[in-house]
């Protein structure tokens, strides 16, 4: 009940301060402290009749730089921005550990709270003196919302635990740049896809992994610029959505292959009618090699590098790459040894195994 109270108090606080721009830039909320049942004094004309949503909010341009600190920082959040950032704010301060951060970056006495930087957006971090001495993280209002809405609120917390705070400490990542990104990727697998709902769990499956979502946005976009990268992306996204990262691969060895100075010529290139494809066709120096990607070693099949083989012995491709992400144990290894054996005696190709492991695979 207290607390109830005295989030009402705070409220009329906030209504009724007439600060100008300058002072309110420096001033600083306390952090609302319990006291004990019974100890609140009402000021004469509070209405505790006020109903949700009956609440008046402020104008907001003489609060700009305002610092909140505590549990008054929550309810400045659920009342004048949003319930969003709110639930995003809770979930920060039950994963950091304060007096760990206060000794490890030297701000013993610091607190935890927001810096409104404006009506959509504030800054979650550590204060003291009236100064931001560590940051978290910015929180905007519409990004927030947008992660609630399209993802579901739990999701708020997932982001804060994978890519906020981690062992108690925050991780220098922001919440805004990590969610503007990854609407971005929203968008992208709704076009390439037509369908929110694949969209919806690429964006899921992105996040629980725990995904580096500025490098896979990335890879995304220079997969686009390339021949046959719309169907590449297309079916990265399909395989995203179903747990099966083997396209996404595909993208992004076509992304280190490129940053090491290979040309990509063809992304999934048909080579015949029953639906057979080759990954990729790269050129090398000067020479044309076809490459194969593959997350388990295990699903390299002697078979499948025959068909490559004729393709390649058909277009005077003289080697053929196959890049896989996972480790090879000892008898793996002898197999692969032995399929290199058995194509390069009956095909004018040389293959090549190279492991590359994957950041999201």
């Amino acid at each position: 009940m207290w607390r109830k109270v005295f989030a009402l108090l705070f409220g009329f606080l906030i209504l009724g301060m007439t600060f100008s721009t300058a002072s309110a830039a420096a001033s600083v909320v306390e952090p609302i402290k319990a006291q004990p049942a019974g100890a609140t004094e009402i000021p004469p004309g509070v209405n505790l009749g006020i109903k949700p949503g009956d609440e008046v909010r402020p104008q907001f341009w003489w609060i700009i730089g305002l610092i909140i600190l505590d549990f008054a920082a929550h309810w400045f959040l659920e009342h004048y921005v949003s319930s969003d950032v709110a639930t995003l704010y809770d979930a920060i301060t039950m994963l950091i550990d304060p007096a760990k951060v206060a000794e490890k970056a030297g701000i013993k006495g610091a607190e935890l709270g927001i810096k409104v930087i404006s009506r959509e957006k504030v800054l979650i971090g550590f204060f003291r003196d009236s100064k931001v001495v560590k940051k978290i993280t910015y929180a905007s209002k519409d990004l927030a919302e947008w992660v609630s809405d399209k993802l579901g609120k739990d999701y708020l917390k997932e982001i804060a635990e994978k890519y906020l705070v981690r062992n108690g400490e925050p991780t220098g990542k922001d919440f805004d740049k990590i969610v503007g990104n990854l609407r971005d990727i929203y968008s992208l697998a709704k076009t390439a896809t037509d369908s929110p709902e694949i969209a919806r769990s690429v964006s899921r499956v992105a996040v629980v992994e725990g995904w580096d979502i500025t490098r896979l946005k990335n890879i995304l976009d220079e997969a686009l610029s390339l021949p046959g990268g719309e169907n590449a992306v297309r079916e990265a996204f399909e395989g995203i959505s179903r747990y099966n990262f083997g396209h996404l691969y595909e993208i992004e060895i076509a992304d280190i292959l490129r940053k090491e100075g290979s040309k990509i010529l063809a992304l999934n290139k048909r080579i015949s009618k029953k639906g057979g494809e080759i990954d990729m066709i790269v050129e090398q120096g000067g020479k044309l090699v076809i490459v194969e990607c593959k997350v388990s070693s295990y699903n390299i099949k002697e078979s499948q590098l025959e068909r490559l083989a004729e393709y390649a012995r058909a277009n005077n491709i003289p080697e053929i790459d196959v890049i896989y992400s996972n480790e090879v144990h000892i008898q793996g290894y002898h197999r692969l040894l032995d399929i290199k054996e058995k194509i390069e005696k009956k095909y004018p190709v040389r293959v090549k195994f190279k492991r590359i492991p994957s950041d999201f695979a």
